[in-house]
């Protein structure tokens, strides 16, 4: 993300869109993009007891799907994120295929990249499928 993108990003957030945002990725960021989310602290003037509020809360949205939703923190700020894996249909040929999942803007959480602790969840998880697959090359020997 460019530093002007960046700017834009962080000013079109609220405020508690902001706090979210910044407790689950500033340790993530370089030095240069942390001093911009200290100033923007300093400029929204939020309050130690504000941030506390809007930590422990998940964001409010005005969406009434919730599969459209972030399941950590609520958010309706999510985008697609691809991976490609590679799998054999035969001896001599394998196929590429583009896997798409869904990934929190603010939190960077992504329900189908990890275990779920508790077995009736992992167990839900198998027939909850929210990947897109599709086929980018067949390779043939």
């Amino acid at each position: 993300m460019k530093s002007s993108e960046f700017d834009s990003f962080i000013k079109n957030l609220s405020d508690h869109e902001f706090v979210i945002f910044v407790s689950y990725r500033y340790h993530g960021f370089l030095k240069k993009s942390k001093e911009k989310l200290k100033n923007e602290i300093k400029k929204r003037n939020l309050s130690s007891n504000e941030i506390e509020i809007y930590r422990s809360k998940k964001v409010d949205h005005n969406s009434e799907d919730k599969f459209k939703t972030c399941l950590r923190c609520g958010s309706e700020k999510l985008f697609v994120e691809t991976d490609f894996e590679e799998k054999p249909v035969s001896e001599l040929s394998s196929v590429e295929i583009a896997i798409d999942t869904y990934r929190c803007r603010l939190c960077g959480y992504n329900p189908d990249k990890e275990t779920p602790k508790n077995l009736f969840r992992r167990v839900r998880k198998i027939f909850r499928n929210n990947k897109r697959t599709r086929i980018i090359n067949w390779n043939s020997f």
